[in-house]
């Protein structure tokens, strides 16, 4: 059996004049979903997926405090622009 090796995909975005950098480490779910887990200036982790009811990416589960909505929105859309897949997984 061979693993593949799953990177961490990282990148730097500002919102309200403060710059986070973001961590995010794809995954695939039993049902073939793709999600992330989420981290921001070393944050605790959070798990991004598409939601078909709001037919966007979102915080799909709450493993820890709840993302403030301004950056949760910053990174729903990062992930969203840049891995469009995430929409054909759904």
């Amino acid at each position: 059996m061979t693993r593949k090796k799953i990177e961490t995909l990282s990148f730097e975005m500002s919102v309200n004049n403060r710059q986070y950098i973001v961590k995010a480490t794809p995954f695939t779910t039993a049902t073939g979903e793709t999600r992330f887990r989420i981290s921001y200036n070393d944050s605790p982790v959070h798990i991004f997926g598409w939601d078909e009811n709001l037919d966007r990416v979102t915080e799909i589960e709450e493993v820890s405090d709840l993302l403030p909505p301004v950056i949760e929105t910053a990174i729903a859309h990062e992930l969203e622009t840049n891995y469009k897949h995430l929409q054909q997984a759904a």
